[in-house]
């Protein structure tokens, strides 16, 4: 057995010490005594040796050789685990068996699979896999863990996992079988379950079809055919029967909005069905009708409103202005006028208008242009504009498509000052008409219906025929209708959204940019509340609010460029170079959260209310609760809890107030504070409406008002720039507003739709454009 290492006359080693043979077989014993304690796949790899002598096992560091059936004559050198450090002999005569570590896993996985401990038996086969995968009987076992495991996910009912295995199972060996069930049938029957939870149960269909296609080709060969497939293929092509049979009724009754939606339902079941691509085509093309969805509802269409997205998106629809911002520009925007073109001279000091005859050969005359323009700048008028006034000296008709402003000074966008509706001017009614290109035919909490003019003037070849907006609470369930061609575009996505379709490269969903972001910030109300009037308690709150944290929430912890906290509300650009960003002083840095100095400025506050209260002598007023008011949509209520619970932690109670469906502000301000999400596309021109006397973020900070007015005033880019840091630096300091975070926008539609561009300013600018398909591109 074991022994020293001392030379007998015939070569072979021998043990010379009865007391040396007792101390190795108590080493061997002590060695192997909590060998069974602990599971084989927990332990590091060993061999085991067991001794004809007793019986007794005894853990070794493992052999070289990885087979039982080796030469068993003379020694076998080993190292025992308990002493790794000195290498023993042993006489192969003393040796009853040899077990091996990968035998010994084996037959603990078998015993798992039998104990239905399924995850621990994958990893012991994984292990075995990886580090002996020629251990003998492990094929065969790792099938029958597959069979039984795949048994026992259909028993729980999880048929994905069921069909995965099975697949997996299937690949190893085709013919396998275990209690008279083989691995392909049992495969049909999970096959037939999750095309039946597809089909009836969750209407998935485009799921089941790509999943029959799938298992199509790769199970059809010869005689051998998925059964379940089969019946459910016909399931399919039934039902897309049924829906072809009812679409073409609907166009008979010329109901085409349900048309539209039963021809979306048969090329989702089954578009290869005959005659269905020609069927729905047709009725694109006879009468097209644009689903979007949208998760903010219009109230009052208004494509001007800065503070209300949906308001601002039906507002493209059903009114138009006389001069309209196209895009961003290195020094302001690009404008156009639905009449024609116009333009400013290079000095500033003239602004011009070309105008046009439209498709029908009717075109806006010159003077009546003119009457419009002098009429704005006439104090006694009622159409009279104020800022349009303020620069405006003389109107002159150069001829009948030609007129010419002269300004009273240089102006650096005097043509931003003419972003006025056309119905605001009843005497050009006639021509507002054509310029109007749809009419709200029907406006629910569910959805709103637009229909084309018929009056209108398109320069597309088929535009919508009808536009159906159709509300969606839930983000989620509005890019899943999305995918599946319910609707054709998502007006607006969720952040997170944004982020993962952008970085997984979705094929089934087009993404594409806005060209202008929003800003988000908190309104003030300070003539509701004492303490908003102090300065120390509006720097209290601004601390205690966690923006990088709830951005970061709203990203789903992704990037997108863009988002970032900013520190007055006003657009940030995507990047430094971005055009847009020229009114955003990078030089002012964003205050960082920090509930300490939170809780040290409410003290501030408070000591300071007790000051003036004790000069007084009466009582320092109380700290009411704070009203946080915001709009119904997802990203107001996700920030707002989490700001109103911030609050909370200083001592400042706060009650949260969802306005009204639609309503993005409460005319009667009973509020304390405001959520705002504001679009805006010129900050030269949309300042004053933003933190203007009469705007969303109102202040009686006088330097406000005053660095508002010398913006309207300034006659060159210069100027402008540099009233814009003064502006942004008193915002900051005196946190007239609560500046949140800039969000960069985004829009989705289903492949197959034309005409829809990056970057625009509304998600409707080019709807004459637009070219619908009824073949999603999965389906080509």
């Amino acid at each position: 057995m074991f022994g020293m290492r001392s030379r007998h006359h015939g070569g072979l080693w021998r043990c010379e010490s009865v007391f040396m043979w007792a101390a190795i077989v108590v080493a061997l014993a002590q060695s192997a005594s909590a060998q069974d304690r602990k599971l084989y796949l927990e332990r590091s790899a060993f061999d085991v040796i067991v001794l004809k002598r007793d019986g007794s096992r005894h853990e070794i560091m493992p052999l070289k050789s990885r087979s039982a059936e080796v030469k068993r004559t003379g020694s076998l050198k080993v190292r025992l685990m308990s002493d790794t450090a000195e290498e023993k002999v042993i006489s192969w005569a003393e040796i009853e068996r040899i077990d091996l570590f990968e035998i010994m896993l084996l037959a603990e996985a078998n015993r798992f699979v039998v104990a239905k401990k399924f995850n621990e038996a994958f990893k012991a086969y994984n292990l075995l896999l990886q580090a002996y995968p020629k251990t003998p009987g492990l094929d065969p076992a790792i099938q029958t863990f597959l069979f039984i495991n795949a048994e026992h996910f259909v028993a729980e009912g999880q048929w994905n996992l069921a069909i995965s295995t099975l697949e997996e199972l299937f690949d190893r060996n085709p013919g396998f079988q275990r209690g008279g069930k083989s691995v392909f049938s049992l495969l049909s029957d999970v096959v037939s379950l999750i095309l039946e939870d597809l089909i009836v149960n969750k209407k998935d269909f485009p799921s089941a079809r790509q999943m029959i296609v799938r298992l199509d080709l790769k199970y059809t060969s010869g005689d051998r055919r998925l059964a379940a497939t089969d019946k459910w293929r016909g399931s399919l092509v039934s039902l897309a029967q049924t829906k072809m049979a009812a679409l073409k009724q609907l166009i008979d009754k010329k109901e085409f909005l349900a048309a539209r939606n039963v021809s979306a339902d048969m090329m989702m079941i089954w578009p290869d069905l005959d005659g269905a691509r020609e069927l729905a085509e047709g009725t694109v093309r006879s009468y097209p009708i644009a689903v979007v969805g949208v998760t903010q509802r219009v109230n009052t269409p208004d494509p001007l409103k800065i503070d209300d997205w949906a308001a601002r998106r039906a507002g493209r629809l059903t009114e138009r202005s006389l001069v309209e911002f196209v895009s961003p520009s290195p020094e302001g925007g690009y404008y156009t006028s639905p009449f024609g073109s116009v333009e400013k001279s290079d000095d500033y000091r003239h602004l011009y208008f070309q105008l046009r005859a439209n498709s029908r050969g009717v075109r806006l005359s010159s003077y009546e242009l003119g009457d419009w323009l002098l009429a704005m700048a006439d104090p006694d008028g009622p159409h009279y504009r104020k800022r349009w006034a303020a620069v405006a000296e003389r109107v002159e008709v150069e001829d009948d498509t030609r007129i010419r402003v002269d300004l009273r000074k240089a102006d650096v966008l005097p043509e931003g000052r003419l972003r006025v509706l056309l119905s605001s001017y009843p005497p050009l009614a006639e021509h507002v008409a054509s310029m109007r290109p749809y009419s709200i035919k029907e406006n629910t909490e569910e959805h709103v219906r637009f229909v084309r003019n018929p009056t209108a003037i398109s320069q597309g070849v088929n535009p919508p025929a009808e536009l159906y907006e159709r509300f969606y609470a839930n983000f989620d369930k509005a890019l899943e209708d999305l995918r599946y061609g319910r609707i054709d575009i998502l007006d607006r996505l969720f952040p997170a959204d944004t982020a993962k379709l952008l970085e997984d490269g979705a094929a089934d969903v087009v993404v594409k940019p806005y060209a202008l972001p929003t800003v988000h910030f908190l309104a003030l109300n300070k003539d509701r509340h004492a303490y908003l009037k102090n300065n120390a308690f509006r720097q209290a709150l601004i601390r205690t609010i966690p923006r990088e944290l709830i951005l970061d929430r709203l990203l789903d912890g992704r990037t997108l460029s863009g988002c970032r906290v900013i520190s007055a509300p006003i657009p940030a650009g995507r990047s430094m170079n971005d055009t847009l960003a020229y009114a955003y002083n990078e030089n002012i840095k964003t205050r960082r959260y920090d509930n300490g100095i939170g809780r040290i400025m409410m003290s501030v506050a408070k000591g300071q209310f007790e000051d003036i209260a004790k000069k007084k002598k009466e009582d320092p007023p109380a700290l009411l609760p704070l009203t946080l008011a915001h709009p119904e949509d997802k990203i107001a209520r996700f920030a707002c809890q989490i700001i109103a619970d911030q609050f909370e932690l200083i001592g400042v109670e706060c009650v949260l107030k969802q306005l009204g469906k639609g309503m993005t502000d409460d005319p009667q301000r009973n509020y304390d504070l405001l959520y705002v999400a504001a679009t805006i596309s010129e900050p030269v021109v949309d300042i004053e409406r933003l933190v203007g006397r009469d705007g969303i973020g109102r202040t009686d900070d006088q330097y406000v008002n005053y660095y508002v007015r010398r913006i309207a005033e300034a006659t060159s880019w210069r100027d402008i720039r540099r009233h814009f840091e003064s502006l942004h630096q008193t915002i900051s300091s005196d946190v007239t507003v609560i500046p949140l975070w800039q969000l960069t926008e985004y829009y989705a539609h289903r492949p197959g739709i034309y005409g829809l561009d990056d970057n625009v300013v509304n998600l409707y600018q080019n709807i004459d454009n637009w070219v619908l398909n009824p073949n999603p591109s999965d389906f080509e």
